[in-house]
């Protein structure tokens, strides 16, 4: 029954289509950059650690910005699924980016006001830390491999900063989203609705009436 709900118009397709193909340009841009910078840092790091910054996401955040929960789940599936092909059939990333991205969805479906996306992307780059050391502990205990701490180190901190990385996406392409495609999003009519809106505060000097029958509306 939830399945149900799956019914994107072809507006919406059009918006999945070019965010599926951006985000993996995005990711084809940050692993050419991984490849390049690799063993630049002053730290241990190898390439996994530059595909956790990369802001993959924001995929699923920005596309649960303006449409329902279920289309952005098969949305994210799609797009992890890429991911992992992309990045030479690998499961463990494919996993992170599946599961950052269905959390920073659930993250952005609680916002009230754009203000709070950033906050928001740090809760997720906590929960990406989380994630990184669970799928380092089943590795470690599957293949009983060693890891260098340092390494580890510097995957939990790429993987915080993409959190806030992947909101400041969201907030640079909500917008434009809005506008290109026509959607009416509930952040959008929550500012509307702001009392601080001049047009606002001048209705309710000029025609009290109408300001009460908008609110009701």
């Amino acid at each position: 029954k939830t399945f149900k709900t799956f019914k994107p118009t072809q507006t919406d397709l059009y918006f999945l289509g070019l965010s599926l193909a951006s985000f993996l340009l995005i990711l084809r841009f940050g692993s050419f950059l991984a490849s390049n910078l690799q063993g630049t840092l002053p730290f241990a790091s190898d390439m996994t650690t530059f595909y956790f910054l990369i802001p993959i996401a924001a995929g699923p955040m920005l596309v649960r910005f303006v449409l329902n929960p279920v289309i952005t789940l098969v949305f994210a599936i799609l797009l992890s699924v890429f991911c992992g092909f992309f990045l030479e059939q690998n499961f463990d990333m494919t996993v992170y980016y599946l599961l950052s991205g269905l959390f920073g969805a659930w993250l952005i479906g609680q916002l009230e006001t754009r203000s709070s996306v950033l906050k928001r992307g740090v809760f997720l780059g906590l929960a990406n830390t989380g994630l990184v050391l669970c799928l380092t502990l089943i590795n470690t205990l599957s293949t009983s491999a060693f890891v260098d701490p340092q390494i580890i180190l510097a995957n939990c901190a790429f993987a915080f900063l993409a959190g806030p990385f992947a909101a400041l996406v969201v907030l640079g392409l909500s917008p434009l989203a809005e506008s290109l495609f026509g959607y009416t999003t509930n952040i959008k009519l929550i500012e509307l609705a702001n009392m601080n809106h001049p047009l606002l505060r001048e209705m309710i000097v000029v025609a009290p009436g109408t300001y009460l029958h908008s609110q009701l509306v």
